[in-house]
């Protein structure tokens, strides 16, 4: 069975065989002098990558299946159960298999990894980095609410130990210079620097040794505000922009609903202006895809003409459709939502591309594009289940291969070029499942090597659309290797079916707890949410409206009140539940709608129906309490008491407490439950009703508490909801 692998003994193995790991996601890279040399000379990067396995077999060899290279022999050289070998070569990278007992592996140590057009098969990729130039790489950097900023790093001169020219190791902020390093003998350095704006802020590091040869580049992205801001933290508003707000007059709702509405970027900006997402308490943006899109309309495969309102047929990666706004428009957006302390992230769309992008006109015989006759329509002419990752969505939307080298690293630079262009803080990435996983990888690797990990991290938020009980679907694109989080769609489905009363709440706590369990030990922060633009409104979902066929039945809005009753309680779990919270444009306002495209109507600001505004207000007040409690959206939750109709769990974050009791039922409900022992309480403890703004005393570990018909209470401990 061979030896147990000890993790800190491979660890520190790792770190003496490779004291730079070039490329953050990658088991290889740049090595430094041996830990005597160090103490006295600054380390050196050399040409070399590290290859490792398991010892748990026989012999074993690194075999690389796209260059003409001898095979490399490895040996567990201390004995600590994995075997290693050190490759020397140019700078470049290199796809490779091990090979043991006569049959193949990936390296189970190497995240990164391509496709072997000789192997036909996917084989693992290292990278040996460019050692003719010196490096610097970020070990830790963080800022205060008062604009100081402090920074540790580490200088790597090249192979030739050319001495660096330490008059032009400059520090900047924005692009102006703002310190000079100084670094000790070994390369190590710390940077102290004062007087920084508040807003986020890009750091560059630059400069090169006597020989002229300048730094590889290292880019690290940093925020200065108020509360130190994580992931976790998100509210995060889908804007469908052709559908949100026009930039004068109104939408034109009188069009039919699969053309251009007239919704543009500059109706998003007057929208931020006039603080629309700020009363909302939204942090996060979240904009349609804005690509340059064709001309014209074209029959997709419901049979139905449509325009590309909705940004998902590109025909030019790097350039903004100008019936979206221009570059300058999304500019002021993303400089304005920074200014207010928000993120924005953009829709990318990797899977496939209009046939009119020039990527299909000039690489449809290279490999780029799976089935280029077009013979294989999703659902339609082929089966979704066996070639979800080679069919066409629709007759003109060419599906890429990604075993074209050429074709992934063009589409990583294009999205790279977008991230950095206009400063955004991160991509919702489309049909994560039609594409492998090592696409996502790349895109990770490639993001980290631009933006150094110690940085702000650039969330990556994928769509794996899916059904109940399909976690494990969802967990496989999950990891810091790879997606920062994903939407959570079977608990999406089971809000839904609980609050409609097709499953108890019982089956919707057992659906939270296959959640939690998935994605334990990710460090993924979810999209958790109630509906997007691929689903019905969940207005209508819940008011058993025909909601499936979209083109023959458009659902009015309810006129009675238990529909938005039972939104306002689905907004009361969604908002007290781990996880980031997505409010796709209009549930604000319960907007009807079936299926696609009927669930894309036009955004109303005006005009609401006195339960149209009583929804919205009480989106409002959850939201706020929400972004005003920390252990709302952070820490533990454990399930207190659960049957058919009502629900109770516990939020606990740095021992500060919060109860939520949800009743489903048309009757009150007396409950009572218990706070399991290993949670430290000081009773009497003191709660506040954040719905109701009634106290509560805890006097004893039991529980005694009352919830009226169809309503929740969140009770927080007085002091949990203090700024931090």
């Amino acid at each position: 069975m061979g030896k147990k692998v000890n993790i800190i003994s491979r660890l520190w193995h790792i770190y003496t065989l490779s004291t730079l790991l070039y490329g953050p996601l990658s088991l290889m890279g740049c090595q430094a002098d041996s830990p005597k040399e160090t103490k006295e000379l600054m380390p050196r990067v050399l040409c070399q990558a590290v290859a490792f396995a398991p010892a748990q077999g026989g012999p074993a060899f690194v075999r690389f299946t796209d260059q003409k290279l001898p095979d490399l022999s490895m040996s567990d050289s201390n004995d600590d159960g994995v075997l290693e070998t050190i490759f020397e070569g140019e700078p470049g990278s290199y796809n490779y298999l091990i090979f043991q007992d006569g049959s193949s592996m990936l390296d189970p140590f190497n995240t990164q990894s391509g496709y072997s057009p000789s192997y036909k098969r996917e084989v693992s990729r290292f990278t040996v980095p460019d050692c003719q130039r010196p490096k610097v790489t970020i070990a830790s950097l963080a800022a205060t609410a008062d604009g100081q900023l402090w920074l540790n790093g580490e200088l790597f001169l090249a192979s030739d130990n050319q001495p660096l020219d330490k008059d032009t190791l400059i520090i900047s902020i924005d692009g102006q210079k703002a310190a000079t390093i100084k670094p000790e003998e070994n390369g190590s350095f710390v940077a102290q620097i004062t007087g920084i704006s508040k807003g986020k802020h890009i750091l560059t590091i630059s400069g090169s040794d006597t020989g002229g040869r300048s730094l590889l580049p290292k880019s690290a992205i940093f925020w200065v505000e108020e509360k130190p801001f994580t992931w976790a933290d998100s509210h995060i508003y889908q804007v469908f922009v052709d559908r949100f707000a026009a930039a004068e007059g109104e939408l034109s709702g009188d069009k039919p609903i699969s053309q251009f509405h007239g919704g543009n970027l500059r109706g998003v900006i007057n929208k931020l202006k006039e603080g629309y997402f700020d009363a909302l308490s939204v942090n996060v943006l979240w904009l349609s895809p804005l690509y340059q899109n064709p001309s014209g309309r074209f029959l997709g495969r419901d049979g139905f003409y449509s325009e590309p309102y909705h940004g998902y047929w590109p025909i030019n990666m790097r350039q903004i459709d100008s019936r979206f706004g221009s570059e300058s428009d999304l500019e002021e957006l993303v400089a304005l939502a920074h200014q207010k302390g928000m993120r924005v992230i953009l829709d990318s769309v990797l899977n496939h591309v209009h046939i009119q992008n020039s990527y299909f006109v000039n690489h449809w015989a290279d490999g780029w594009f799976n089935n280029i006759q077009g013979d294989c329509i999703c659902g339609v002419t082929c089966d979704w289940g066996a070639h979800y990752e080679d069919c066409w969505f629709d007759p003109f939307l060419a599906d890429f291969s990604w075993e074209n080298e050429e074709q992934m690293e063009a589409l990583v630079a294009d999205h790279l070029y977008l991230l950095e262009t206009f400063d955004l803080d991160g991509l919702r990435m489309d049909a994560v499942p039609m594409m492998p996983r090592r696409a996502m990888r790349r895109m990770r690797a490639a993001i980290e090597e631009r933006f150094d990990p110690a940085g702000s991290h650039v969330y990556l938020l994928g769509e794996n659309y899916t059904s109940r009980g399909e976690q494990p679907n969802i967990r496989y694109y999950l990891g810091p290797h790879t997606l920062s989080g994903l939407f959570d769609f079977p608990l999406m489905w089971a809000l839904r079916q609980a609050l409609s009363g097709i499953i108890t709440l019982e089956d919707l706590n057992n659906e939270i707890l296959r959640s939690e369990a998935a994605w334990a030990g990710s460090g993924a922060v979810m999209g958790i949410f109630l509906g997007n633009h691929d689903v019905p409104r969940f207005i209508s979902a819940v008011n058993d409206d025909e909601i499936w066929r979209p083109r023959e039945v458009q659902p009015a809005s309810p006129t009675s009140s238990r529909p938005y009753e039972l939104f306002k309680l689905a907004y009361s779990l969604l908002y007290t539940l781990p996880g980031a919270p997505v409010l796709y444009y209009g549930d604000e306002i319960a907007l009807p709608g079936a299926n696609d495209p009927d669930n894309r109507r036009d955004m109303r600001f005006s005009n609401l129906s006195p339960l149209e505004s009583d929804l919205l207000t009480h989106v409002k007040k959850v939201a706020a309490r929400r972004a005003a409690c920390p252990v709302l959206r952070r820490g533990e939750r454990a399930t207190l008491l659960v049957n058919k109709t009502q629900y109770v769990y516990l939020r606990v974050y740095k021992g500060k407490f919060a109860i939520i009791a949800f009743n489903n039922s048309d009757k009150p409900a007396e409950l009572s439950f218990e706070i399991p022992k290993k949670y430290s309480l000081n009773v009497p403890m003191y709660f506040n009703d954040l719905m109701t703004s009634e106290t509560y005393t805890l006097s004893s570990r039991v529980v005694q508490l009352g919830v009226e018909p169809r309503a929740v209470r969140v009770l927080a401990s007085t002091d949990s909801c203090e700024e931090e």
